[in-house]
């Protein structure tokens, strides 16, 4: 296939999709009719939780887990010229002592942003009267809200 008829059909799929979006899931009305698979998609397109917590705590876990594992195989390494050879393990213990601590103050910082952003929103919707379900809310739905034994159909 073309790069040319790729995009285009990949454009027009967009645009077909986004008009189905704003007429079957996102209108007010229709959240008592849909699945509650579609209730979730709402909730993803109307930016009711945020994923960048989820992805900040993935990618911190990750780069703690790295550091720690670097760190340990750093301690029995080592680095070899044509003339000498030198240990890496003083590196390899300050990577396994300072890696996490570094990985969690960025991760903090990071934290402390998004909890600025929540907050902030929070105080704007309280400041116009809105009610406690139009309020930001920051949790990823479960799984199980997407089947439908638990809702007894």
């Amino acid at each position: 296939m073309n790069v040319g008829i790729a995009i285009a059909l990949g454009s027009i799929l967009a645009i077909v999709g986004t008009v189905l979006v704003y007429i079957f899931v996102l209108p007010e009305g229709k959240a008592e009719q849909i699945h509650p698979f579609f209730v979730a998609v709402r909730d993803f397109f109307q930016l009711k939780y945020l994923l960048i917590e989820k992805i900040f705590h993935f990618f911190y876990i990750l780069n703690t887990m790295a550091c720690i594992g670097i760190g340990f195989f750093l301690l029995f390494a080592k680095i070899e010229t044509w003339y000498s050879s030198s240990s890496t393990a003083l590196f390899g213990l300050l990577y396994l002592i300072l890696g996490p601590i570094i990985c969690r103050l960025v991760y903090e910082l990071f934290m402390l942003t998004i909890l600025l952003v929540k907050n902030t929103m929070e105080i704007n919707a309280k400041l116009k009267g809105e009610s406690k379900e139009n309020l930001f809310t920051a949790k990823a739905p479960k799984v199980s809200d997407f089947t439908s034994e638990d809702k007894g159909e």
